[in-house]
């Protein structure tokens, strides 16, 4: 029997996007995360207050999702991913790329991914051009976050990551990625892949390198079978699935 439970829910306050933030799970143990901001319904899409913070947050289960408790996310950015919900807040797009580009160091390469303990969460400054991303590591099943981590361009004028990923190896990853469009606007999905304990990536392959429409990322099930996306041509969203090969060295677009 299905059964719905609250996660979270506070009176004025706005949460939303989990699937930006990633959910991870171990034995009866889940960990969800999500951003929480206040409410203002005058945006009938997302009404939210842009004019206060959004916090990042996260929800632990013990109990296989029965019950829950929150907390901010135990991570060196509580804007975590939420640059688009609060621009009234934040320094305008090019200071915040500017101090992303000083501040965020490389990862030092030296990531175990199969550890059983591993989680690893994407994070973004934006969503169109100028947007830049990294990555926080865990090894204590989320309870605390290193980084963030760089990750790179890939000659794209913006890289706007959420967590989805895929471990293939003790030093080899691969991740989805939301990127730019050629003029600058949201997005299209590309493939990069680390094999040296996250030192470095490379760009793999394009899940669709020319969308008619907005794309952005959803958790693929395994390679060599679906990997989710979403199509925004207006209201409401598709969900398109793109079969992939090769360990992801190439991908078939399924309308």
């Amino acid at each position: 029997m299905r059964e719905h439970v609250v996660v979270y829910r506070e009176p004025g306050r706005y949460a939303g996007w989990p699937a930006n933030y990633g959910i991870w799970a171990w034995d009866d143990r889940i960990i969800v995360g999500f951003t929480v901001g206040h409410m203002r319904a005058v945006d009938q899409f997302h009404p939210r207050d842009t004019s206060k913070p959004f916090v990042a947050m996260q929800a632990t289960s013990r109990d296989d999702g029965r019950t829950w408790e929150t907390q901010p996310t135990p991570c060196a950015d509580p804007w975590l991913s939420a640059d688009e919900h609060m621009p009234d807040v934040l320094p305008p797009p090019p200071q915040r790329a500017a101090q992303f580009d000083a501040q965020l160091r490389g990862c030092p390469g030296d990531v175990n991914f199969t550890h059983p303990d591993f989680a690893l969460m994407c994070a973004r400054t934006g969503l169109t051009a100028g947007a830049r991303s990294s990555f926080y590591l865990s090894t204590d099943r989320c309870k605390s976050w290193q980084g963030p981590y760089r990750l790179p361009m890939f000659d794209q004028l913006g890289i706007a990551a959420r967590t989805d990923y895929v471990v293939t190896g003790s030093r080899e990853c691969t991740l989805m990625l939301t990127a730019t469009k050629p003029d600058g606007g949201e997005g299209r999905v590309l493939c990069a892949r680390t094999t040296d304990g996250g030192a470095s990536f490379r760009f793999v392959a394009w899940i669709d390198e020319t969308p008619r429409a907005t794309r952005s990322c959803r958790p693929p099930l395994r390679f060599a079978t679906i990997i989710f996306s979403r199509r925004f041509a207006g209201r409401p969203a598709d969900v398109i699935g793109s079969t992939c090969s090769n360990r992801a060295t190439a991908a078939n677009r399924g309308d």
